[in-house]
């Protein structure tokens, strides 16, 4: 009995082991991926790259993601507010605004998208949304745009 006990105890440390060194290469290889999305310039490269970091929900790729959002707000960012549609929404709620004020037709209206699937939203940040949009609303010069404010601010009703 004592030497099947052993042998197991064995076999779990060195898959403990295997597993810490997988985690800590996934880690890096986040990491790497990270810094390589935060700085490329090239819109196709950096899409993929995106996409790649959604696929480990990371905190990381979550902020990577985020920041470059925010700095290419008017630029080509449809596939990086799609892939803010693979994180829990709520997290995205005022950024996603962002982008429905700012952001170019393809972002404003995916965002949009995403922003109508969420079920639940803290009333602080919902409060938040709200003076965002009303501020927003009169600055709008496409009719898009407005529209859009506008269907958000009826969400509120």
């Amino acid at each position: 009995m004592e030497v099947v006990i052993l042998i197991t105890l064995r076999r779990l440390n060195i898959g403990t082991i295997i597993g810490n060194q997988l985690g800590v290469q996934m880690l890096n290889d986040i990491k790497k991926n990270v810094d390589k999305f935060l700085f490329e310039d090239d819109i196709k490269t950096r899409n993929e790259l995106a996409l790649k970091l959604c696929e480990n929900q990371s905190d990381e790729s979550y902020e990577a993601i985020c920041t470059v959002i925010k700095r290419d707000i008017s630029k080509n960012i449809g596939t990086l507010v799609y892939c803010l549609g693979l994180f829990p929404p709520e997290k995205s709620f005022l950024l996603l605004i962002d982008v429905i004020c700012s952001g170019n037709f393809e972002s404003a209206n995916s965002a949009m998208d995403i922003i109508e699937n969420i079920e639940y939203l803290d009333g602080d940040i919902a409060a938040k949304g709200f003076e965002l949009l009303y501020e927003k609303q009169f600055q709008a010069t496409e009719n898009w745009r407005a529209n859009l404010i506008k269907s958000m601010l009826e969400m509120y009703d």
